[in-house]
């Protein structure tokens, strides 16, 4: 869609088009199906299917809210500076 006149007609241009449509479209004749697409949604299925359980396991572990292992932070190697930050 381009663009949307003042009589509501509309003014297309498809994908593979270098220039708009010559004419324009009645609003009522534009009927349209909206999709969301969630990049890597079926990841856990391919896994599941590919039989890669560890990162399956750790899918799982992650939206399940377990909490996850923690760094370990040694105060005392770190300079006098950088303390005050962690």
């Amino acid at each position: 869609m381009v663009e949307v006149a003042d009589d509501g007609s509309i003014t297309t241009k498809g994908d593979a088009n270098a220039v708009v449509d010559s004419s324009a479209v009645d609003q009522g004749r534009i009927t349209g199906v909206g999709t969301v697409l969630v990049p890597r949604a079926a990841l856990p299925v391919l896994w599941w299917r590919t039989g890669e359980w560890l990162a399956f396991v750790i899918f799982g572990a992650v939206t399940r809210g377990e909490p996850m292992p923690a760094p370990i932070i040694n105060v005392e190697a770190l300079p006098d500076d950088a303390e005050d930050e962690a």
